[in-house]
């Protein structure tokens, strides 16, 4: 069972992800911002990234929960359909050398 985490802030859409290729870094309080430009600089990769559309109000006065720094863990609560259950694929290889039957 996963610890419960008292007052953990729970965030109705997506995370920001970061564009960088190798990296999926999401939106945290330890990203660089710039306001003015509407921009987050990933700490891991150093990608610039726009901010999305529902940002547009973002200011040093008015943060989103991800870049307040008293909320370094957050849940976000995913508006797509689960993948649904798991599949399991098992390979079984029949085919030896004759050699390797011999014990």
């Amino acid at each position: 069972m996963i610890k419960n985490i008292e007052g953990l802030p729970i965030l109705p859409y997506e995370p920001v992800i970061c564009k960088g290729p190798s990296c999926r870094a999401v939106l945290n309080p330890f990203c660089r911002i710039d306001f003015r430009g509407k921009i987050w600089i990933c700490p891991f990769c150093y990608q610039r990234n726009h901010f999305p559309a529902h940002y547009a109000d973002i200011s040093e006065t008015n943060l989103p929960a991800e870049l307040i720094p008293n909320y370094t863990t957050l849940e976000y609560t995913l508006p797509r359909a689960s993948a649904g259950p798991p599949v399991f694929l098992f390979v079984i290889d029949t085919n030896l050398q004759d050699d390797e039957l011999q014990s």
